[in-house]
């Protein structure tokens, strides 16, 4: 088997893919629970005390500016990495690897060939298959780049067989 994919990406839409990964969506909810938390605390000690905890006051301002800067540090990350020039992917899907190619204004055909087993997490989502070989490290594939639906499939199934979550 060898199934091609050319997949093409501003840095908005990578920004956007490492964004909502399921670590990050983790962090999220967990600092929510301490925002509320500390923040029900501190109402708590401010009605039966009077004063305010400042401790917990300035977690709170930190989880806020946390959770708003978070999204625009990636995109300047991206940005500053990648320039406005495309981020344009080639895999090569084979039995037991996977050969990427990828370039962009910066970088010129930075070529590699993965084993499977070595990728740390596989992620389907509705627009991209996003390959984790690590918890910052991604390759993100185009549903739409597949020349058929029958070839994304057939990916899709080779990598849910290949790629046990860690």
């Amino acid at each position: 088997m060898e199934i091609r994919n050319e997949t093409e990406l501003t840095y908005q839409q990578l920004s956007k893919i490492a964004l909502y990964n399921k670590n990050y969506r983790k962090s999220i909810v967990i600092i929510l629970f301490f925002l509320i938390l500390f923040s029900i605390i501190n109402v708590v000690s401010y009605i039966n005390t009077g004063e305010v905890q400042p401790g917990l006051m300035i977690f709170i301002v930190f989880a806020i500016i946390y959770l708003i800067r978070f999204p625009f540090i990636i995109k300047a990350h991206f940005k500053s990495a990648m320039g406005d020039s495309a981020y344009h992917c080639s895999y090569i899907f084979r039995d037991d690897e996977m050969e990427s190619t990828l370039s962009n204004g910066k970088t010129q055909n930075a070529h590699a060939t993965y084993r499977y087993d070595i990728m740390e997490r596989l992620e389907i989502r509705k627009e991209y298959i996003v390959l984790f070989l690590s918890k910052a490290e991604f390759f993100p594939i185009d549903k739409k780049s597949f020349s058929s639906e029958e070839e994304m499939n057939e990916v899709i199934t080779l990598l849910k067989t290949k790629i046990k979550n860690k």
